[in-house]
């Protein structure tokens, strides 16, 4: 991730939320920055197989 980041506001099942506290926690991180870091992952793992998919 770069240094500037940008807001966004997401609706979670509360199940959910629960779930990446704990994840978060295990990780000792915040839920902001777990999430960021995991739903960075999971665009990059997309774009791979977007891309393979076109080849």
């Amino acid at each position: 991730m770069g240094n500037k980041s940008a807001s966004l506001t997401v609706r979670l099942e509360p199940a959910l939320k629960a779930r990446l506290e704990k994840l978060a926690e295990e990780e000792r991180r915040s839920v902001s920055d777990y999430v960021a870091l995991e739903l960075e992952r999971a665009v990059e793992e997309a774009a791979k197989r977007k891309k393979q998919t076109k080849a």
